[in-house]
């Protein structure tokens, strides 16, 4: 969890540096074909309050909306993270998963469940299979108000949309299988 400005709106304002040429806008077109977006934790979408990465800065959430380049595909598919919850699973791996370790860090020393926001966002953007377990907008139009609404419009196209979750019983059998996995046990 990032405290202050979200890192993405870091990266978009940013200028050519010793490290780059490009500017943040430019970085982001080259080497990024699609953001899964975090701003949807309440799953405020189509019209509602925004979630808490959003929250922490709102004039830092909608600037980031506005510079985000039109041609990469923006998708906000972690609404459905409050209504599925994961982590208790991770007392029945070995005690030195590194999952597991994580969990039991964030608990005081015991894996319980929590919500799967950030799972839904990767799953979503990593396993283009499985996107038949959401119902996903059509692209338009997402912007954050300083009230945190966060809205979704038909229009104008901007290459923005927004997924929840149909089939919350499947997605939480996949996860689960994702986050178990240890490839030290073959």
């Amino acid at each position: 969890m990032w405290l202050g400005r979200p890192p993405t709106y870091n990266l978009l304002i940013s200028e050519p540096d010793e490290f780059s040429s490009l500017s943040g806008v430019d970085l982001m077109r080259k080497k990024i074909k699609f953001y899964a977006a975090g701003g949807n934790g309440k799953a405020g979408l189509p019209d509602g309050k925004c979630g808490f990465n959003y929250q922490m800065d709102l004039a830092a959430a909608s600037s980031e909306l506005e510079l985000l380049p039109v041609d990469l595909p923006v998708v906000f598919a972690g609404g459905s993270g409050s209504a599925l919850k994961i982590g208790s699973v991770m007392n029945q791996t070995r005690p030195d998963h590194i999952i597991r370790r994580s969990y039991e860090a964030y608990f005081d020393g015991i894996a319980k469940d929590r919500p799967t926001w950030d799972q839904l966002r990767v799953v979503y953007r990593s396993l283009p299979s499985l996107r038949t377990l959401w119902d996903t907008s059509l692209p338009g139009n997402i912007e954050v108000s300083q009230e945190g609404i966060i809205t979704y419009g038909a229009k104008p196209i901007r290459n923005r949309s927004y997924a929840y979750v149909n089939d919350l019983d499947e997605m939480r059998l996949k996860i689960t299988e994702l986050m178990i996995y240890d490839p030290r046990e073959k």
